[in-house]
């Protein structure tokens, strides 16, 4: 019944697979890690914000936003992004 999880300074270096459990998951915050590549994130269909602010984010899946029907916030700034997906809105 997690909804918010905030893992924010911990030197992940990816996203936590576990997290694709949380079925009911509606806030992620990653803040202040070394992520460098964003994956699909599946299962996590109430997921409505995502917060990767200052990581190290080159990458992001090409089915990323595919599986996350609600999401409306998606924090990225302060990352190495170049160019986002197709399936993001404005990308």
């Amino acid at each position: 019944n997690l909804a918010h999880l905030v893992l924010s300074g911990n030197a992940f270096k990816e996203v936590p697979v576990i997290i694709e459990q949380l079925f009911n998951l509606e806030t992620l915050v990653v803040q202040k890690n070394k992520i460098v590549h964003l994956p699909a994130l599946k299962g996590l269909n109430k997921l409505r914000e995502l917060d990767l602010f200052m990581n190290a984010v080159e990458t992001v899946d090409t089915a990323f936003g595919t599986s996350l029907p609600v999401l409306s916030s998606l924090l990225l700034r302060a990352n190495r992004i170049s160019q986002l997906p197709p399936i993001l809105p404005n990308s």
